[in-house]
């Protein structure tokens, strides 16, 4: 795999556990976090320091993430 796409507000599992298991696989695979938690900011700020290459919010932007994706 070379992309990871994963909601914070995961209800089942911890959503930061599972990145930590994503960033333990070699060769790294990306991450992109996607939230409608609020407050947001933290959200990102948070998802920024765990290593993730883009961070969104709900409602996702189709074109923008498209973008993004071309861009990873």
């Amino acid at each position: 795999y070379h992309l990871v796409i994963v909601d914070l507000g995961l209800s089942d599992m911890d959503s930061w556990q599972l990145i930590k298991a994503v960033d333990s696989t070699r060769p790294a695979i990306a991450h992109l976090f996607i939230t409608g938690a609020e407050p947001a900011w933290r959200r990102g700020l948070q998802a920024r320091f765990s290593g993730a290459q883009v961070y969104l919010t709900k409602p996702l932007d189709p074109e923008k993430l498209k973008t993004l994706l071309q861009n990873i």
